[in-house]
């Protein structure tokens, strides 16, 4: 499947991790302060979206209890695309998913990668351990690898 979006999840631990997020997709200074008060449990950062989509987007989120972090832009421009970051529950991200396939402007698109992608997440997340030729590393358990 040829993906169209770049979707990864944030690490955001504080308030001062997510304003640094938030300003790298454009917000303004007062959205970055209103959102970092929002901390969520999962953040997904989303490059490429189409601008009509994000309005479409944020209310689905918040309907879920989520939000969606956008860059000024999206307020004034109806053209091009932009990075946002959907941040929520992990189970509004699942409710979200039939709702989009619904949805106009690239939308339905979105929701087919980030399903795939919330299940690869999931997966991963779920991992007891993983091998690297014949060594395996038990991911329970207190680890560090590091290379150079």
């Amino acid at each position: 499947m040829d993906m169209k979006y770049k979707i990864r999840v944030l690490d955001i631990k504080n308030r001062a991790e997510a304003m640094v997020e938030f300003e790298k997709i454009g917000s303004t200074a007062v959205g970055r302060k209103i959102m970092a008060e929002k901390l969520f449990p999962v953040a997904i950062k989303i490059k490429g979206l189409k601008v009509l989509a994000i309005n479409i987007l944020k209310q689905e989120m918040l309907a879920r209890g989520g939000d969606v972090v956008t860059s000024r832009d999206t307020l004034t421009n109806t053209g091009g695309t932009t990075d946002v970051i959907i941040e929520g529950p992990y189970k509004s991200f699942e409710s979200l998913l039939p709702k989009l396939k619904m949805q106009p402007f690239g939308l339905k698109d979105l929701s087919v990668e980030l399903e795939v992608f919330l299940k690869d997440h999931k997966n991963i997340r779920n991992k007891k351990s993983f091998s690297i030729g014949v060594k395996k590393f038990d991911l329970t358990s207190d680890i560090m690898v590091m290379g150079i």
